[in-house]
């Protein structure tokens, strides 16, 4: 699995959405971002929705996770200043 479209960037009141993409045996990819369980790992700094909308709401570094059947996708570090 991972994420597409995941910046490392964002000035704070940015938004910007990613996407949960899981291989397949064909090595293509499926968009699995609405079953996805999101999560960061600093909510002061980004906050994600159900849909994988990313928001920077301070100033700082932080991360995402999308899970899926107990496999995690994790973005780099995202700095909003």
């Amino acid at each position: 699995m991972l994420l597409d479209g995941a910046p490392t960037r964002l000035a704070a009141g940015d938004a910007v959405s990613v996407r949960a993409m899981a291989y397949r045996r064909d090595l293509t990819f499926d968009d699995v971002t609405h079953r996805a369980v999101w999560s960061t790992s600093d909510p002061h700094v980004i906050d994600i929705d159900d849909d994988g909308r990313i928001v920077a709401v301070g100033q700082g570094a932080a991360r995402v996770d999308a899970w899926i059947d107990g496999q995690v996708a994790r973005s780099g570090s995202i700095y909003v200043f």
